[in-house]
């Protein structure tokens, strides 16, 4: 387990693992690994569905998803998704922030406004990533998931959909010394073409907990609704808030996640709608920040606190 260590030990800790380039944008990424054969790939995916399905309660199947290279890592990912890309960047103060982006089309949607229609969302099968650690192991993100939903009801001129976007984070097993995780986020917004407007969106602030609790989120379009919740600790915080004519947000959880089982949760709700008989495209990212326990300058690192 980590712990803390003399003042002398720390001071040379804070150095180790202090990242190279610090002071600037570091961007490169390691040559794309060897994923290993056939039933390494299989492996890889059969523990990344059973942790998914065991973690957030949801069901997707093996032989939807598909192994790729990604810089350093190996991650899994929806089969015949759009590839994903990422990037690390190092500021000045030592701190990592990991950057993954991809996108997603909704489904087709079927009978929308017409009068026979059961009024309701219908939610999709999840598609869900990962899993993403910063290249010094500080940290995790996995898994990572979107999901559409589509909101039908009676009269409606336009489709309406709702994308989710959630994802657990936090420190990983056997990380390095006196670093952590300060925040994760989920982002969701219009790829271009087809045309989309923002409908509703949630959470719609920022919120600061004494303690570890569910968090509501629900939006609505027309008569009906679509909810769901999350549950994290220290602060929910809205980042960037959608526009009637730019329906992109981010939402993070903010925070320290130093031991293995700090781990986090983060999530949002975004509601769009779009022409009927259109397909709107998202693009969804998340990102992750680790560092070290304590700014530079500082005798030791306070870590845990």
């Amino acid at each position: 387990m980590k712990r803390l260590i003399s003042a002398i030990a720390a001071v040379a800790a804070v150095f180790a693992v202090l990242p190279s380039g610090v002071g600037s944008a570091a961007t490169s990424r390691a040559a794309s690994p060897d994923c290993g054969n056939a039933n390494d790939r299989q492996t890889a995916i059969r523990e990344f569905v059973q942790l998914a399905s065991g973690k957030l309660k949801i069901n997707i199947k093996e032989e939807n998803y598909e192994i790729q290279a990604d810089g350093p890592s190996c991650i899994v990912k929806p089969r015949g998704s759009a590839p994903v890309t990422s990037k690390t960047v190092t500021d000045s103060t030592g701190n990592r922030t990991i950057t993954v982006s991809t996108s997603t089309t909704a489904p087709v949607t079927q009978g929308s406004g017409d009068v026979s229609i059961q009024e309701d969302t219908k939610w999709y099968q999840p598609l869900c990533w990962g899993s993403y650690e910063d290249e010094a192991h500080v940290g995790i993100m996995n898994p990572i998931c979107s999901v559409w939903g589509e909101m039908k009801y009676q009269g409606a001129i336009q489709d309406n959909y709702v994308m989710r976007m959630y994802s657990t984070c936090g420190a990983r097993k056997g990380g390095p010394e006196f670093s952590q995780v300060y925040s994760c986020s989920v982002k969701t917004g219009s790829a271009g073409a087809p045309k989309t407007w923002l409908t509703d969106y949630s959470p719609k602030g920022t919120t600061s907990l004494s303690n570890c609790q569910s968090i509501p989120l629900s939006i609505t379009a027309g008569p009906i609704s679509a909810g769901t919740s999350v549950t994290t600790c220290e602060k929910l915080a809205l980042i960037t808030s959608p526009s009637a004519v730019n329906p992109k947000m981010e939402v993070a959880w903010q925070g320290k996640s130093y031991f293995a089982e700090d781990k986090r949760e983060v999530g949002l709700l975004l509601g769009v709608s779009s022409a009927r008989g259109s397909q709107p495209g998202l693009y969804i990212g998340w990102d992750m920040k680790v560092g070290p326990c304590s700014p530079a300058g500082v005798p030791y690192p306070i870590c845990a606190f």
